[in-house]
């Protein structure tokens, strides 16, 4: 399966990344930090090993998730300013977010995997959010970067896996990074879709929150 979101994925950050010049660094940077994101699950987890079968199948789909994962969190990073183009530019702004406040995010993730013992997705979803959170009330700003992101990739995330699922059926449970509860949406898990819904929450807004930008409607003249 992600072989093909990987080249749907790849493709529109290429075309992204050629056309729209400003959002390069951004993409390119918030595809980097996204990567780790996407290699937790097949990397920790034996399931993914035996369910695929083949050492080499394995590392094929390692290949896959990277490639997934970088340009889906470029995609993520950008997906507000290239929903609102034509409205929105980037501005310094005086309140930079520290890099000492993303710890919260972690250390939830690893508190309710560990710790807690929920599923992976779940204490992921739960880290995300509390990260998102710290930055809202950080940076009241970009709650609407949040919110557009999250819906837009999750979205996104489920019209591509149910086309895939429509055009080449079959069983695809042991790929999930999700241990489903059985509640299903479009035939993904709830709690695979709320993790996407949640990295994209985090990772519209991050860039600006690090970096110190804001996004400001253009005055045009």
């Amino acid at each position: 399966m992600y072989l093909w979101l990987s080249i749907v994925a790849s493709i529109i950050f290429i075309l992204l990344f050629f056309f729209k010049k400003d959002l390069r660094k951004e993409m390119v940077w918030a595809g980097v930090l996204s990567v780790p994101v996407f290699l937790i699950k097949p990397l920790v987890s034996p399931q993914f090993l035996s369910e695929i079968g083949r050492t080499d199948l394995y590392l094929k789909f390692l290949t896959e998730a990277l490639i997934f994962g970088f340009a889906f969190g470029g995609l993520a990073a950008v997906s507000f300013e290239v929903l609102f183009h034509q409205k929105l530019k980037t501005v310094p702004h005086p309140h930079r977010v520290h890099l000492n406040w993303l710890v919260f995010g972690p250390l939830a993730f690893l508190f309710l995997k560990i710790i807690v013992g929920l599923s992976f997705a779940i204490s992921l979803a739960s880290g995300f959010i509390i990260q998102v959170l710290t930055l809202i009330y950080l940076r009241k700003d970009l709650l609407w970067d949040a919110i557009t992101s999250g819906i837009f990739l999750g979205v996104v995330y489920l019209i591509f896996y149910s086309l895939f699922l429509t055009i080449i059926p079959g069983n695809n449970s042991g790929l999930w990074f999700a241990e489903p509860s059985g509640i299903m949406i479009w035939r993904l898990p709830v709690e695979e879709a709320a993790m996407i819904f949640a990295f994209g929450m985090l990772w519209g807004p991050l860039y600006e929150g690090i970096k110190g930008y804001q996004l400001k409607l253009k005055i045009k003249n």
